[in-house]
């Protein structure tokens, strides 16, 4: 998402409001697309076919887009390449905090791997993906560097507090249902509030660059 936000040309100008409607109609973009893509997957022009059908939901599309627009790279080209030219052209430079929460979401699919039951299995599964939907957001937020994207950095953090107040609240369900990990939900929760805190200390930070320009 960032590569397309970093963009020189793209979004410029646009206040924290602006940019929290085009973060939420980019949601209802995702969501439309994975609605349709089960419809026409491994069709002959599966893209063409689920633009064309995105096009029928108001105001998902941009004008002048094309079913390619949302592509980051060339498939054809990743199939070619060795995985050392993958990881040279998409890894990213270390970040403590997004290793700190990597850590996290390794530790917790370890654990709801070995605890086999089906009476956690949907929750314990739904916990992996709010981990991931936080790795996701966490990392829009640390790619947008641009001083005059600050209204985007701040809305995207934004996001990231959102996903750790939800992912706390799912991890005090667990621990009601699971009690045996209780102590080990508690460490989790204590990293993940000195992200939210980390966070909002970098958002005054933000907001004091904001004023003096």
């Amino acid at each position: 998402m960032t590569r397309q936000y970093n963009d020189p040309a793209f979004g410029r100008g646009r206040d924290e409001f602006q940019w929290e409607q085009e973060l939420r109609r980019e949601d209802r973009r995702i969501s439309c697309y994975f609605r349709e893509l089960p419809l026409c997957l491994d069709l002959p022009g599966e893209d063409e076919m689920i633009f064309e059908n995105m096009q029928a939901c108001p105001g998902l599309i941009p004008a002048g887009a094309t079913p390619g627009h949302w592509q980051l790279w060339d498939g054809s080209e990743f199939d070619q390449g060795s995985e050392e030219d993958w990881e040279r052209e998409f890894s990213r430079p270390r970040n403590e905090w997004l290793e700190r929460l990597d850590r996290m979401q390794v530790e917790w699919n370890t654990i709801a791997a070995r605890i086999m039951d089906d009476s956690v299995t949907q929750i314990f599964l739904a916990v992996s993906c709010a981990f991931g939907k936080m790795q996701v957001h966490f990392a829009d937020y640390e790619d947008t560097t641009a001083p005059d994207l600050r209204p985007l950095k701040l809305c995207l953090g934004k996001r990231v507090i959102d996903d750790v107040n939800e992912l706390c609240s799912m991890l005090h369900a667990v621990a009601e249902i699971w009690p045996e990990l209780a102590d080990k939900i508690d460490s989790f929760t204590e990293n993940l509030l000195l992200t939210r805190e980390f966070l909002t200390d970098r958002f005054a930070e933000i907001r004091r660059q904001q004023e003096s320009m």
